[in-house]
């Protein structure tokens, strides 16, 4: 007897018997576009692949993790096969044939696109070898599911073996198979894009890899396509991130012909259609509730909501001006009767020139009146008579005597999505530099060109 039907297994110079599992979903009245065929879609290249994978489980619909090792094998008879393992000599192993010739190799026949595999060594967690097929994403659809296991070897050193099949991690069927026996298992099964189908081999009832191992034909054949809704199987998770960061969400879904849509706080983002949302340098404005809604012809999922938390906020009246509107996102500019009393914006927007020509723009209760806001918001410092205001710089005034505009205000509102500990930090200074009181600049003709007297400003 040789040694490969002993089990000793000559190609990595180790002692171990094998059983083979063998799994076939047929019907070649169906095109081979519509079928997942494991005989001709085995990749021997790349694992996982786009559609048929092999790895192992440590328990029955538990986490599959690809086998890594890929190499190629001369039987006995000079016909090669490729093999993926967990490791240079290191069950599981999956075998295929992929050439045009039976394989064979002591009690072991292996016809043109054969696959065999193996669970791994005894007391280690690899207990299942595991061949997987993934349901491509435009393919939701019923299923045909045809599947036989016949054992690897021929002779007595064909060992005991169990085999499963798992859909999703939910387990379908699961026979313990005697030595040199093996079953079929056949069914129709309504899958989505996504969905995993998984053909598992154990140590049988012994618990002992010695002789485990199984053939498996297998194929889904599509039957009819169905107008599946989409399904969210990881949603988008919830970040908090400094400001200025750069941030991700992303969302996994099943279903065919799938499009994707995020929204900001119940509003739209612009070509955001991706399964993943990509945000650089965000500031408070970025901060919130994000979610995506995932489409097909057939309906709609709605993602679970993700808020963005933005710590190290910083709203600055310097950087934070709000030239167009009024009252603005965070900075607003008004006025109020009383300290603490309603605050009414100011509605009049305009610029003007300063003595230096650097112009800066301002909000006015209205043409020629007080209370003003003036702001500069150039790279350059803006000079009024003795009054100098260096970029960035915001000076503001009350309104006129005997009347109700008795404080000119800036205000600053929180948004509701940052809410937080802030620390204030405020300081004020005269808006002129000399005893000689020269007003801000107003609006006559565009240009500043009046000037009053010390607490007296002047109307424009």
């Amino acid at each position: 007897m040789n040694a490969f039907n002993r089990g000793l297994s000559l190609r990595h110079n180790f002692v171990i018997s094998l059983i083979g599992v063998t799994a076939l979903l047929l019907n070649s009245a169906i095109p081979s576009a519509r079928a997942f065929d494991l005989s001709t879609g085995y990749s021997s290249e790349t694992n996982p692949g786009p559609v048929w994978s092999f790895g192992w489980q440590s328990s029955i619909g538990g986490a599959f993790a690809p086998l890594t090792h890929r190499f190629t094998v001369v039987e006995g008879n000079g016909v090669e096969a490729t093999a993926w393992a967990l490791g240079p000599g290191v069950f599981p192993i999956v075998y295929h044939n992929g050439t045009t010739n039976t394989a064979t190799a002591g009690q072991g026949t292996y016809p043109p696109g054969s696959t065999w595999f193996h669970p791994g060594f005894d007391n280690t967690p690899h207990n299942f070898g595991v061949i997987r097929c993934t349901i491509a994403n435009d393919a939701s659809g019923i299923y045909q599911l045809n599947s036989t296991v016949l054992p690897h070897l021929d002779g007595d050193d064909s060992g005991d073996c169990d085999y499963h099949v798992v859909v999703n991690g939910t387990e379908l069927f699961g026979q313990f198979l005697a030595p040199r026996s093996g079953t079929n298992y056949n069914s129709t099964l309504v899958l989505n894009g996504g969905d995993t189908v998984d053909f598992l081999i154990g140590r049988g009832a012994d618990g002992r890899l010695y002789g485990s191992g199984l053939k498996l034909d297998a194929r889904l054949i599509l039957l009819e396509l169905t107008n599946t809704p989409p399904s969210i199987v990881a949603q988008p998770q919830s970040r908090v991130v400094t400001a200025g960061a750069s941030v991700d969400f992303a969302v996994s879904a099943r279903g065919a012909a799938l499009s994707y849509q995020w929204l900001h706080d119940g509003v739209t983002i612009l070509d955001a259609t991706n399964t993943f949302l990509a945000l650089t340098n965000v500031q408070s404005a970025e901060s919130g509730d994000y979610w995506v809604v995932v489409s097909n012809a057939a309906g709609l999922a709605t993602s679970a909501v993700a808020t963005l938390s933005i710590s190290g906020l910083a709203f600055d009246v310097a950087a934070d001006y709000s030239f167009n509107v009024n009252p603005g996102a965070v900075w607003s500019y008004g006025w109020q009767s009383a300290i603490g009393g309603a605050f009414t914006p100011l509605t009049y927007q305009f610029s003007v020139i300063c003595d230096n020509g650097v112009p800066v723009v301002a909000w006015a209760l209205g043409a020629g009146n007080f209370p003003i806001v003036y702001h500069n918001a150039t790279t350059n410092t803006a000079i009024a008579g003795p009054g100098t205001y260096p970029p960035g710089t915001t000076w503001f005034h009350p309104g006129f005597e005997e009347t109700p505009y008795n404080f000119g205000v800036i205000r600053c509102t929180i948004p509701t999505n940052a809410s937080g500990s802030y620390r204030l930090e405020s300081a004020v200074l005269p808006h002129i530099d000399s005893s000689q009181m020269v007003p801000c600049p107003s609006p006559t003709n565009g240009v500043a060109t009046e000037s009053v007297s010390p607490m007296q400003p002047t109307p424009p």
